[in-house]
């Protein structure tokens, strides 16, 4: 069975009508060098936090993308903004576009808020109150890539309050306290000081 890298946590926002993304370039080259070490087959993916709906918003303009391709995106069909970061490291490493899965936040929260039990674990306070917050996020992650998958491995990289080690650390444990998924989850987390933090989960 294929073993899963996720490739980074990427960002993709509109600010006044422009769009602009962030990659996590380090944990982009960590994943795909990764790979390489590897006999199993390999399954490759990308997390990508956002404003509203990913697929209303953010898909490739020259692209007829619907139904079931909308709801199963791999990297060759996202906004250019997005994709074309990715490209050069990618090629590098001899992975299509085609090959990467993309995995969007609005997916992941709907799923944590539809399928897991203890909300309580995961409602944001303060002015996001009542809001799923991003452990609750990283769970619905955790579980769409790992669907079918018996190991994953996340590579990230921290990035203020967006990308932390305990939020990401947390939402797989709660994920896997909320269900009986026995995918085995392995975090490559990098943190600001260079320092490589790897856990098993």
């Amino acid at each position: 069975m294929a073993v899963g890298i996720v490739l980074g946590n990427g960002m993709l926002e509109d600010k006044d009508g422009e769009l602009q993304a962030e990659i996590q370039v380090e944990a982009v080259k960590n994943g795909l060098d990764f790979a390489q070490t590897l006999d199993e087959e390999v399954s490759f993916a990308v997390i990508i936090d956002h404003i509203g709906i990913f697929r209303q918003q953010y898909l490739d303009p020259d692209q007829e993308i619907g139904g079931k391709a909308a709801r199963s995106l791999k990297l060759s069909q996202v906004h250019p903004v997005l994709r074309d970061p990715y490209v050069p490291l990618l090629d590098a490493a001899g992975v299509s576009p085609e090959d990467v899965r993309v995995i969007t936040e609005d997916v992941a929260r709907a799923f944590a808020q539809a399928k897991l039990k203890h909300q309580a674990f995961f409602v944001a306070k303060g002015p996001r109150q009542g809001k799923t917050n991003c452990r609750a996020v990283m769970a619905g992650f955790g579980a769409i890539v790992g669907k079918g998958i018996d190991t994953v491995h996340f590579f990230e990289q921290e990035e203020g309050d967006r990308v932390r080690l305990d939020t990401s650390m947390q939402g797989l444990e709660f994920y896997k306290m909320e269900t009986d998924d026995t995918t085995e989850f392995h975090l490559h987390f990098l943190k600001a000081n260079g320092k490589m933090i790897e856990m098993q989960i």
